[in-house]
């Protein structure tokens, strides 16, 4: 998998957490008290703001469920991972989400394994020795 294509596996998460952020900074820029969430409906918010809230919040779920899909079919695909690493990953990135994608990117889709790492040296000799 070239570089390319392994950021953009990164999008997903790192989107969610931009718009996570986002969602409470504006939760958080207009209550008084963030202890008391019953301001955000009773007029202390406003309205303008309480849209960019829930676009975000819209926008976070679709990401989420986008994101999920695409790491459940690179783990359904992924030649480093058994049969049975396969189905609990696939479990793991259903259920956890971010937390899961996360840890999936930094454990499978980043790093180059080893073997891959031997097999191109090996190819890059014969490619040296026939020419």
């Amino acid at each position: 998998m070239t570089t390319g294509k392994k950021f953009l596996f990164a999008i997903p998460w790192i989107l969610q957490l931009f718009l996570i952020i986002l969602i409470e900074y504006l939760l958080l820029n207009n209550i008084d008290d963030p202890r008391k969430l019953d301001q955000i409906f009773n007029g202390a918010m406003p309205r303008e703001d309480l849209q960019r809230m829930l676009l975000c919040l819209f926008v976070t779920i679709v990401v989420d469920i986008v994101g999920r899909i695409a790491y459940v079919i690179n783990a359904m695909h992924n030649a480093a991972l058994t049969q049975h690493n396969r189905t609990t990953w696939i479990i793991v990135l259903a259920l956890l989400g971010m937390v899961g994608q996360i840890i999936f990117f930094f454990k499978y889709i980043r790093k180059t394994s080893a073997a891959d790492k031997a097999i191109a040296v090996e190819k890059q000799r014969r490619d040296f020795w026939e020419t």
